[in-house]
């Protein structure tokens, strides 16, 4: 199976694109973040013109997260994971005996701000869904922009102080990886 994952920075903006790799690759699940558009204004007749499926959860301007594939998903949950918000970060559907989880991570802002410990708690409910899930599913795959530099080489100016890079945010993807 050929899963891949693509912070698109707008499904409209990039759908040329994206219509291009989907012929190019034809993968069997295509993950997108940040679509930055409305319901009405996703591109699904364009994906389903080309053989496609596609769940989504939308939100105008910002955020966004889909999975488009070449079965149909079950079990599909738009924003799984919320931290008493509207912003549509995950969504996940499953695929066979595969569970797809597509993750668009909050940013952050700066270290100890408000948005810096909303990051965390996203997180730590993101671990719990995960959990959760691999309670019921056996195969399970995570997919997303995570909004962490994982690794020092990953960024030209890298510092433990910028976000993206403190040691809390770096420390979540290893939790993920203890479950």
């Amino acid at each position: 199976m050929k899963i891949a994952t693509w912070n698109v920075n707008s499904v409209n903006v990039r759908l040329p694109n994206i219509l291009k790799y989907l012929k190019d690759y034809q993968p069997d699940i295509l993950c997108l973040q940040e679509l930055k558009c409305s319901e009405d204004k996703y591109p699904l007749e364009d994906f389903v013109a080309e053989g496609y499926h596609s769940i989504q959860a939308c939100q105008k301007t910002y955020n966004g997260v889909s999975i488009i594939s070449k079965s149909q998903g079950m079990d599909c949950h738009n924003n799984p994971v919320a931290v008493n918000d509207n912003e549509m970060r995950s969504i996940s559907a499953t695929f066979g005996d595969l569970r797809v989880i597509n993750f668009y991570v909050v940013n952050g802002q700066s270290i100890g701000s408000d948005k810096y410990i909303h990051k965390l708690k996203w997180l730590e409910k993101a671990r719990e869904y995960i959990k959760e899930q691999l309670s019921s599913y056996r195969k399970l795959v995570v997919v997303g922009d995570f909004n962490i530099v994982p690794n020092e080489s990953d960024a030209s100016n890298f510092s433990p102080n910028d976000i993206l890079c403190s040691d809390k945010e770096r420390s979540e993807p290893c939790r993920l990886y203890l479950i």
